[in-house]
């Protein structure tokens, strides 16, 4: 995903962590400090969906690992709990930067600085780089690509548009298939000027209503349709609901932080609820409350070490945007029948060399732009 998230540390007061136990707090006692682990876990999220797309670019395709879908018995895999991760964390920092921006404006702003210049950076990648690489006249796709519709879909967020054959004896064309819920995530941004707009920050019930509201759709298109991947719409509105319900199940995390309570009684409760649903079924149904949570509860937890892992650079997102069409190089040049595992251990740090590259050269340079103020 991205889909993708802001930089976690960045939108916090400089105040340290409060001195008391970390279990019998409340959120809110730890949620307005620069000590979190949201890039550790941001990080994570982007690693996770790198090995699993593994197994969706190599043959057998596979969405995921046998054993993950057996652990839920079948109901989520490693690359959707990512995913959806990814989005109720989003959900939790981009209301705390709602509320430390100066106004609708410097909040898009401040957004845009934050996902387009990487985006279009990975897309000049993708396009002039990795595409040609798997086209059979690598000159000849590139005076056939349309640069100002190649550019109008980076700026818009859509999916990399139109482009010459590439990439066909793989087990997917697709050029990026990473980038399709980062428009997702754009739109949830959305609506925290929409929300202001009708006053409903102001009453958060309205917000917790409209996160229920979400769930209860998102139920109904479950039980209603059980071949759901063969309605193309249904499906699109359902991957909407899914990950707008993670996105406000975040929001209300922080609306609702001084209510929320850090203990271990309510710890265990939502692991042993996790595990019920993912045995007896449900899963997906108590995730965007009991593992949102737990993500909570893991994010804010004293941890020095991981509270400064991305202190020099922050390459998540740079995993995000570069892991597939890095993998589509690596299948290109060493074989298709690549075993996936094999995939993931060539690829992840060539990755992590390309995010680094992104995160030094295109975003931390944009990311400086976020305090400049235009003149009058």
């Amino acid at each position: 995903m991205d889909v993708y998230l802001p930089k976690g540390l960045e939108f916090f007061m400089q105040k340290e962590s409060p001195s008391k136990p970390y279990f019998g707090s409340h959120l809110s006692d730890w949620s307005e400090g620069r000590n979190n682990s949201f890039d550790f876990v941001r990080f994570v999220f982007a690693v996770v969906v790198l090995f699993d797309h593994c197994f969706v670019l190599t043959f057998p395709r596979n969405f995921s690992t046998d054993y993950i879908r057996m652990l839920f018995h079948g109901q989520t895999d490693e690359g959707a709990l990512a995913v959806n991760g990814f989005f109720a964390i989003s959900g939790f920092l981009i209301t705390v930067s709602w509320f430390r921006c100066r106004g609708v404006l410097d909040f898009l702003r401040k957004r845009v600085l934050r996902i387009h210049p990487g985006l279009i950076a990975a897309t000049v990648f993708c396009v002039f780089i990795a595409a040609p690489a798997g086209a059979e006249d690598a000159l000849q796709f590139i005076r056939h690509v349309h640069i100002l519709r190649v550019m109008f879909d980076a700026l818009t967020l859509r999916q990399i548009g139109t482009l010459p054959p590439t990439f066909l004896s793989h087990a997917s064309d697709q050029l990026n298939g990473s980038l399709w819920t980062i428009r997702i995530e754009f739109e949830c941004y959305l609506l925290l000027p929409l929300f202001a707009l009708f006053k409903m920050l102001r009453r958060k019930e309205s917000v917790l209503i409209l996160t229920i509201i979400t769930w209860i759709g998102l139920v109904c298109i479950q039980l209603l349709v059980k071949d759901i991947s063969s309605h193309q719409m249904l499906e699109s509105i359902r991957q909407h609901l899914r990950f707008t319900n993670y996105f406000l199940s975040g929001m209300c995390f922080y609306l609702y932080r001084e209510s929320i309570r850090i203990s271990v009684p309510y710890t265990i409760t939502a692991i042993a609820g996790c595990v019920l649903a993912s045995i007896f079924g449900g899963f997906n149904l108590v995730l965007p409350i009991l593992g949102v949570y737990l993500l909570m509860v893991f994010t804010f937890a004293p941890s020095p070490a991981l509270h400064r892992f991305a202190h020099r650079a922050d390459l998540s997102y740079g995993v995000y945007l570069y892991a597939w069409p890095i993998k589509q190089l690596v299948l290109e040049f060493l074989g298709v029948n690549m075993n996936p595992y094999v995939l993931f251990v060539i690829a992840f740090p060539a990755t992590c060399i390309a995010a680094a590259f992104s995160w030094f050269l295109v975003e931390k340079p944009c990311l400086r732009l976020k305090g400049w103020q235009p003149a009058r």
